[in-house]
Order: structure tokens, then sequence, then C-alpha cells
């Protein structure tokens, strides 16, 4: 049996989808390491970013189930991974962005009512991949853990957004005692529209940015601050908890290299990056957005740009996270950068640094303005120093 709802909250939209699972302990006598079930599959409307921008299309979801674990390290529980099936005619690049929650319920006597009791609950952020569509847990709950008789004291606290649906809830009362009820919850934002690629992950990170604006202003002050940075001979005070929660690359290094400073309260010698641009990263971490950037001239700015996307493209993590969103942002932050007088200059980082959305900006400000680049001095520099694979780019671009 399955349930699928929607609904919406805040700029939020929550799509559930309920797997009810009967004669559970059968299925897992019969189903040997490493067998897999799937569930149902349903469908949420997304977005989905490639090498073109962004589409809000809708897209197929499953579960992935082994009841006896898909590994001997994991025999003795439960593995279940979120798998989203992309389109056939999917560029290899496509990905999307999602917060998810998995719960394990099972069917128990409380008094006179019969409910359904949460035994196991899982949350994550993941990028899923075209060329790497699930993600999940080895070892989701231990199948002890499903043993109703243990489960009279298991916590069944809920947050308002990922409650069971009623009609599922109602269905307890009808629910043998060997069932296993698995509810997946995909959180994903509510678009006015189909976004572009300009504003997409703008959008996509909307929330964030809100959530953490109130912090800004405790970067670099005494209040509570916990570690200290020393780059280029300045100091810059922060705190381990927002750093950690908003960077695993930064979570990682206070865990394990930055540990000795830390308890001693020394500071931390950052020299890879100069002091403006390891403030700005640190400034989007503390407040979702980044900082007005200093400079007289659009040269300069646009200077100060490429250090952040190199600093931040540095510290990118296979986990999705706040320096992933400063990346885009930086992109986006360029594209507005283009012009008659910089279009070169962009073109042949973005070729460096393999930024393909820029690259497409570039070039759509090239189709546009054709007549005119053509004949300027810029477009003569590109084809007597740039790499021939950059002008063939350039002009069949233009000319499609």
């Amino acid at each position: 049996m399955r349930n699928e709802t929607e609904s919406q909250v805040g700029s939020s939209v929550i799509h559930n989808f309920t797997w009810i699972i009967p004669n559970f302990k059968k299925i897992e006598a019969l189903a040997p390491r490493p067998q897999c079930f799937h569930s149902p599959q349903w469908t949420c409307n997304i977005c989905v970013f490639d090498d073109n921008g962004c589409s809000y299309i809708p897209l197929n979801w499953r579960l992935k189930f082994h009841p006896n674990g898909n590994s001997e390290s994991s025999q003795n529980s439960i593995s279940c991974y979120l798998e989203t099936i992309f389109p056939i005619d999917a560029q290899p690049s496509s990905r999307i962005n999602v917060n998810f929650y998995i719960g394990f319920y099972v069917p128990v006597q409380q008094g006179e009512t019969r409910i359904l009791k949460l035994v196991k609950r899982r949350s994550e952020r993941h990028e899923f991949l075209k060329v790497k569509p699930a993600w999940g847990w080895p070892s989701f709950c231990s199948k002890t853990v499903l043993n109703c008789e243990g489960n009279n004291n298991a916590n069944n606290t809920e947050e308002p957004e990922i409650l069971l649906p009623e009609m599922i809830q109602r269905t307890a009362s009808a629910l043998e005692d060997d069932t296993l009820v698995v509810h997946v919850v995909i959180i994903t934002p509510n678009p006015t529209g189909i976004p572009d690629e300009e504003e997409s992950m703008a959008r996509l990170t909307l929330n964030s940015r809100t959530a953490w604006t109130a912090f800004s202003q405790t970067l670099n002050t005494p209040n509570f601050s916990d570690i200290k940075f020393l780059v280029e001979g300045r100091t810059i005070l922060a705190h381990q908890v927002i750093l950690a929660e908003r960077s695993h690359y930064f979570k990682t290094l206070i865990k394990n290299d930055w540990t000795q400073e830390i308890k001693e309260s020394k500071p931390v010698h950052i020299q890879d990056v100069d002091y403006n641009t390891f403030y700005y990263v640190l400034h989007y971490l503390y407040s979702g957005t980044l900082l007005e950037i200093s400079g007289d001239t659009i040269s300069a700015k646009i200077a100060q740009l490429r250090k952040i996307f190199i600093d931040a493209e540095m510290r990118k993590t296979l986990e999705v996270d706040a320096i992933h969103e400063l990346v885009e942002v930086v992109i986006s932050e360029l594209i507005n950068l283009i012009s008659m007088n910089t279009w070169d200059s962009l073109l042949l980082f973005a070729w460096e640094r393999d930024i393909v959305r820029l690259r497409k900006a570039v070039y759509r400000f090239a189709k546009r303005n054709w007549t005119e680049l053509r004949e300027s001095e810029s477009f003569k520099n590109i084809l007597r120093d740039a790499n021939v694979d950059v002008v063939e780019d350039l002009i069949t671009s233009v000319k499609t």
C-alpha cells in the first residue's frame, strides 16, 4: 500500500510518500543478503540543474530497501536508500539538491488506542546526480529495533512539518503487528515559476540565507567566539558551531586538524588565501549573503570575485553546503558584470576554471552584441592569444 501527499509550509513544498509493508518478518526471513526491494514510484516537481541552467520538472523517486542489509558489515541492519529516476534524455551533468527524511514506524497498542510509533528516523541534505542517483544508509537501523515489544518506550515526537499523513495514522488500527511503515519526506523550494539560470540558485538558498542572516553581526566579535584565525598577520574571531554547521570542510578541520590550536586557544594560521578573500568566505557562511565587493573599478571587483571563487572551490566537499551556494552566487555576480570591457577576461576565466554557466552567459552576450564585438580589440586579442578551442566554441555558439 502507498500514499502520496503534497503540502506547502512557508516557502517550501513538503512531498510525503508512505509505503506500508505487511508481513515484514516473513519478507526478512525469505530475503537473503543483499537482496533488494523497490518501493512503488512517486513523483515530485523539482528544480533540476544541468549545464543549461535549471528546469522545474516532475521527477520520479523510489526507495531501495535491503531487509537484511546490503553487505556483511550491515547484516544485522536494514539498508535503505532514496533514489531519483532522471529522464533518459537528461544531461550527464543533471543534479538536484533536496532535504529529505526517512522514518520507520510500527503499529503498537497504547492503552485502548493503536498507533503508529516512530522507531527510527534519519535526515540528510544531499545532491543527487544522474551518474549517482541513489543515496542512503547501509545501516539505516538495527533489525532488533523493529521488534514491537521493544518499542513501547520509543520516541514518538514529531516535528509538525513531517507528521505522518492523517490518512496513514488512521490505518494503524487495521494493521497487523508484523507491519513496517516507511515514511519519506522530500522538502523542496516553492518556486513562483520556472527559474532562469541566474535566479535558480538564489531561490534554492533563500531559506538558508534568511535563517542565518542574524549571525552576520557576530563574525569577528569576541561574543562567545571560540576559534580565531590568523591571516596575513590579522586576526578573525569566529564560532565553531556556525562554521561546522555551514561547511563540511570547516567541520572536518575543526574536528581533526585544528583541535590542538582550539584546545590551547591559539590562532589557526591560514596561509593559502589573503585576508579579504577569507573574510568574504566566512561572512557568507555567517549571513548567507555576499558582502558588497569593495573596489573602485569593475576590474577590481572582478579580480576579488575570482579570488573568492577559487578559494570557495578549493573548500568544496562532496557534501552540498553553503560553500557550494557561495560558488553559485559568485558566478551570478560575474555574469552580471559581463560587458564589452569584460567579456573576454571572463570568458578566459570560465574556460580556465571550467565554469559552464559563466561561459554560456558570455556566449549569449557575444551573440546579442556580435556586430560590435567582432570589431573590438578584445575579440582580436582572443583570436590571437586564446586557445583554439576557445575561439571555435565562441564562434560556433554565436552562429547557432
